[in-house]
C-alpha cells in the first residue's frame, strides 16, 4: 500500500508553518483554483489527506460530495477560518521566547 500523504491547500497565511511541518502546501487564490488543484488528487484515490482552508473548499459542489462519500480516499478536510484578536499578548509571548534562545530582549515592532 502506498504511503499517506499530507497536503495543504491554502491562500497563502499558513504557508511558511505548514512548510516548516514538512507538509506538502498547494497555493491557491480562488475557490475554482482550488477545485482545478484538487481535482488530480481525487482522482489518483490514493491514501491521502487534505485540509483544504475552508474558504476554498467547494461546499455546493455536489459531485464532489458525491465522490468524498463513496471512496475512502482521499480524505478532504476543510479547515474553519480563525480570526485573531490583536491583545499585545502575543508580542510579549514571542519577545519571551526569543530572550530565552538568544539571552537578549527584543522590542518587537
Amino acid at each position: 500500500m502506498p504511503e499517506t500523504r499530507l497536503s495543504i491547500i491554502t491562500k497563502g497565511d499558513w504557508t511558511s508553518g505548514f512548510h516548516l511541518a514538512g507538509v506538502e502546501v498547494i497555493q491557491a487564490r480562488t475557490l475554482d483554483e482550488a477545485r482545478k488543484l484538487l481535482a488530480p488528487i481525487l482522482e489518483k484515490g490514493e491514501p491521502h489527506l487534505v485540509a483544504i482552508e475552508e474558504d476554498l473548499f467547494p461546499m455546493n459542489d455536489k459531485k464532489l460530495q458525491r465522490h468524498l462519500e463513496e471512496k475512502p480516499f482521499p480524505v478532504v478536510l476543510p479547515l474553519p477560518k480563525i480570526e485573531f484578536e490583536k491583545s499585545g499578548e502575543e508580542e510579549k509571548y514571542v519577545s519571551a521566547l526569543v530572550r530565552s534562545c538568544i539571552g537578549y530582549y527584543v522590542k518587537l515592532k
